[in-house]
């Protein structure tokens, strides 16, 4: 069993934080069953996809942003400056 199949909705809305920090070492790109979502975790993955529409089936809807804690793309850094 894979983390991403352990997530639960109940644990993203408690703290939602540390799973994504897991999501973003273990699996960047992952299907989670519990929201029926796929996360991409990773900036230079999210730009990957956002580019590359001939490499995936349908539509992607993207949530970005502070509500997603910490990235690893320097300017979408918390707290900005």
């Amino acid at each position: 069993m894979t983390f991403a199949s352990e997530v639960t909705v109940e644990g993203l809305e408690r703290d939602p934080y540390p799973i994504y920090a897991r999501l973003r070492s273990e699996a960047p790109v992952a299907y989670l069953p519990a929201v029926n979502l796929w996360f991409v975790t990773r900036f230079k993955d999210v730009e990957f996809v956002s580019k590359s529409p001939d490499h995936h089936r349908g539509g992607w809807q993207f949530a970005a942003g502070p509500h997603l804690g910490q990235t690893d793309h320097p300017d979408l850094s918390w707290g900005g400056s």
